[in-house]
């Protein structure tokens, strides 16, 4: 999800697939892996999000993760994500969900399917411009419901055109 919209609601952003990572650097799989296959995950799932799934699993279960990088993920208040840039992963955040039994968005994230906007025509850039709108409306929508929190205009402008110049440098 944009970052930027998730500063403005004061949610810090964890990716459990990057802790995934960092558990597999610091070879400390298991036995995250093994639950997550036991719940019927296959091998052929991304391992750091298996991995993540075995975490979620002892969160549930308050289960120590004491031998884990860090001690483990803190227990999430809520899920965000979308599938575009690894597919499975929604999936995966679904089980996650049911395991913690937190709420979740999954933000459809439909871009084109080309980096260069020259080969669509007007409508069609249209038809991404209001799709991933609507997403983004959907998140706010959401943050608002479980943050308790409104969107600020001001503080969420000055967030992008930090990011911008951030991007920039």
């Amino acid at each position: 999800p944009p970052h930027e919209i998730l500063q403005c609601f004061d949610v810090l952003d964890v990716y459990p697939e990057n802790y995934g990572a960092t558990s597999a650097i610091r070879e400390k799989t298991s036995p995250y892996l093994e639950y997550a296959e036991e719940l019927g995950l296959s091998t052929n799932t991304c391992s750091y999000l298996r991995i993540a799934v075995g975490h979620a699993r002892c969160i549930a279960r308050g289960e120590s993760t004491a031998d884990a990088p860090y001690g483990g993920l803190a227990k999430p208040t809520m899920f965000m994500t979308t599938g575009r840039i690894c597919d499975p992963r929604i999936k995966v955040f679904d089980v996650m969900r049911r395991y913690l039994d937190i709420p979740v968005f999954m933000y459809d994230y439909m871009g084109p399917p080309c980096e260069d906007p020259r080969v669509l025509s007007r409508e069609e850039c249209s038809h991404y411009i209001d799709h991933i709108v609507e997403g983004l409306k959907g998140m706010i929508s959401f943050l608002e419901e479980h943050t308790g929190k409104k969107l600020d205009g001001d503080r969420f402008a000055q967030v992008v055109k930090d990011s911008v110049e951030m991007w920039h440098l």
